[in-house]
């Protein structure tokens, strides 16, 4: 009987690690719930992986484990990758005119005028109700 509650140790601390990472989630309070939550389902996690430590182990040390081992850490690095290159992105955000002929982009001229003025101007933009005035940034 003892063994057998035990083993369902496992599922019932992620079923409680769940609620409590949702209960924290949702609300945004670190209460009573989302701290029971989330230190008793890893209580009881860790528990049942001393009480199974000797399968666990036997379990780590299959070829298939090892392969999807260097599978996840492939996936961690790439995803890593990833999120720096979306951070970098946001961080020095720079926009290229690419259409033919610089359709889009400001003339030498202009950009002469520009860096000779003494003050900040304001510019005054009027568009039609599609959107359009959503994607003016500045």
């Amino acid at each position: 009987m003892v063994a057998r509650v035990l083993n369902n140790f496992g599922n019932l601390g992620l079923i409680l690690l769940f609620l409590g990472l949702f209960s924290y989630s949702v609300t945004n309070l670190w209460d009573w719930r989302a701290q029971g939550g989330i230190y008793g389902g890893t209580a009881l996690i860790l528990i049942w992986a001393v009480v199974r430590f000797g399968e666990i182990r036997e379990k780590l040390r299959s070829r298939s484990v090892r392969m999807g081992g260097t599978a996840l850490a492939t996936l961690v690095l790439v995803v890593g990758i990833l999120i720096l290159l979306n951070f970098l992105n946001f961080r020095y955000h720079h926009r290229f005119d690419l259409s033919e002929g610089g359709l889009h982009a400001l003339s030498p001229q202009t950009r002469r005028v520009l860096e000779n003025l003494d003050r900040n101007i304001e510019i005054i933009g009027f568009f039609q109700d599609d959107g359009a005035a959503g994607q003016l940034e500045r």
